[in-house]
């Protein structure tokens, strides 16, 4: 993704995202939840990066694999939900 675009979807100016790159400027909480929401990803992996989502994958892994076939099921069908909301928020028009 071009900063252009990243800063059009965080609704941040091109010249802040690159005087953040850059070490010129901090992000506010406020920055750091749009970014990781243009970016699809969580507060965490802007704040801790990719070794903490991996670290969290595998520790998930080890969870779902000691969760009964029943348990396994019911986690399924809670991440279809999650899904579906996360689709219905991304047709939603913003207001």
């Amino acid at each position: 993704m071009k900063r252009s675009e990243l800063a059009e979807r965080a609704q941040l100016s091109d010249n802040f995202i690159r005087q953040v790159e850059n070490g010129e400027k901090g992000l506010s909480s406020k920055s750091i939840c749009n970014i990781s929401e243009a970016l699809n990803v969580t507060t965490d992996c802007i704040l801790r990066g990719v070794d903490y989502l991996d670290d969290q994958l595998t520790y998930t892994k080890q969870a779902l694999v000691s969760f009964t076939d029943e348990e396994n099921s019911i986690i399924g069908e809670i991440c279809k939900i999650v899904v579906k909301v996360q689709n219905l928020r991304k047709e939603k028009p913003s207001t």
